[in-house]
């Protein structure tokens, strides 16, 4: 099977030849092509050779088009990145907001000339071009929690979630509202999204938070996909969100994460009737530090757990930069069903 007819079957409740591999790679895709993360998430062609490099490397069953995932959205509307010339991965030096009123001065940027919206697209859109009948490419996006905290500011998204939470809302609303016009604009473009929005993980904020002022607006983004007929709604929230797993599974996401550091049995419990698919990872600082039995060893077990889940794929948390290349293809090896 190609990835895409693979990751289609599987998604769709259906055994494939082997269990889908989709690893989280981000900024090892710019080491792929010996590049820094700064230089490739700012060129087209750098970009598109990353991605190239990355599918003939690994042969996984998805292909997301990200580098500095969580700071694209952030930047259009006025955020100021740092780039940097080593292999540090792009970060916020200073955040839109300074307080409550600016939020009022905030316009909804247009995707198709804001910051880079346009380049990320344009890279979609080429490289499925090239190999879009293969494998399956996806765009990447934040969550409406992730971008209202890089507008504001970590620790002041969660004072202000105590403080005034109706203020919260007021921004989630609004970021909900620039998301979906991202949204749209990679569905417009033929190729389809992932919503990644870790910070709203129960390491940032409460269970109880969660539901009251993030849960409804994840809902709406995937309500946004559901009502474009684009058939994967996938909620990516990193970390140990196993405290909020039946939350994340009532917002209409119909693939969803499982962390390395999560409860994987009580996932299994959570998606089993659901009609959900599970991606599963596995800890990112093992595949990169080796050895190969210990990689190996722990791809098995988390294989043996998920291997009677329909809707099951082996992942990884995001990759360190320069990853060794051979730790990747042996944690892959274990989705054969022959390796079981």
């Amino acid at each position: 099977m190609k990835p895409r007819e693979r990751l289609s079957v599987v998604l769709s409740g259906q055994k494939a030849d082997r269990i889908p591999f989709a690893p989280a790679i981000y900024e090892h895709k710019a080491f792929l092509i010996n590049k820094s993360p700064s230089e490739v998430c700012r060129d087209q062609t750098l970009l598109i050779g990353a991605l190239e490099a990355e599918y003939r490397t690994y042969q996984a069953d998805l292909l997301v088009v990200g580098v500095d995932v969580y700071n694209v959205e952030a930047e259009a509307l006025g955020a100021r990145v740092e780039y940097y010339k080593t292999n540090e991965v792009p970060s916020i030096s200073r955040p839109v907001l300074v307080d409550r009123e600016g939020i009022d001065d905030l316009q909804i940027p247009n995707p198709a000339d804001s910051g880079r919206m346009p380049l990320m697209i344009g890279v979609g859109r080429e490289i499925a071009r090239r190999i879009g009948d293969e494998v399956m490419i996806w765009g990447a996006m934040s969550g409406p929690f992730t971008l209202a905290s890089c507008l504001l500011g970590r620790e002041n998204i969660l004072l202000m979630s105590i403080e005034d939470p109706d203020w919260v809302c007021k921004l989630m609303e609004f970021c909900t509202k620039v998301l979906i016009e991202y949204e749209k604009a990679w569905i417009e473009a033929g190729l389809g999204v992932i919503v990644f929005d870790s910070f709203s993980s129960p390491l940032m904020i409460s269970p109880r938070s969660y539901r009251q002022l993030v849960m409804p607006y994840h809902t709406k983004l995937m309500g946004y996909l559901r009502k474009s007929g684009f058939p994967y709604r996938p909620l990516i929230i990193g970390g140990d969100t196993t405290k909020i797993a039946e939350d994340i599974a009532k917002t209409g996401a119909n693939f969803i994460l499982c962390d390395y550091n999560a409860d994987l049995k009580h996932y299994l419990r959570v998606v089993k009737d659901a009609g959900i698919a599970l991606r599963a990872n596995i800890n990112p600082g093992l595949i990169y530090r080796g050895p190969f039995d210990k990689i190996i060893k722990a791809g098995k077990e988390i294989i043996r757990q998920g291997n009677n889940l329909p809707r099951f794929i082996l992942g990884t948390g995001v990759l360190p930069y320069d990853t060794p290349q051979e730790h990747v293809m042996v944690l892959k090896s274990c989705t054969e069903r022959t390796s079981l």
